[in-house]
């Protein structure tokens, strides 16, 4: 992300005044992303299986984790879980 952003700021440089708007957008959002966690993106990553599967994405369900594990079937049942229960916001669902 770091040469992204890097040729990103290069273009902002020497861009026209219609570009700059979408170029520092683009910035703002490359920030963004660097920013999240690995935590967020196993969040964001869970949910969107969720969704993919036409899952409730607040609940959690053995459903949910069977979604992640066919998605995923190097992950044992208990990561999927724990991934499904911290995605879900559900304490203690995969205990």
């Amino acid at each position: 992300m770091d040469a992204v952003r890097a040729a990103v700021l290069r273009a902002l440089e020497s861009a026209d005044p219609q570009e700059r708007p979408g170029l520092e957008r683009a910035i703002s959002v490359i920030d963004d992303e660097c920013a999240l966690t690995d935590s967020d993106l196993r969040k964001r990553w869970v949910l969107r299986v969720l969704a993919d599967r036409g899952l409730d994405p607040g609940e959690y369900s053995v459903g949910a984790v069977a979604a992640v594990r066919e998605t995923a079937p190097a992950l044992s049942l208990v990561t999927a879980a724990q991934m499904v229960q911290e995605a879900t916001n559900t304490p203690g669902a995969a205990s």
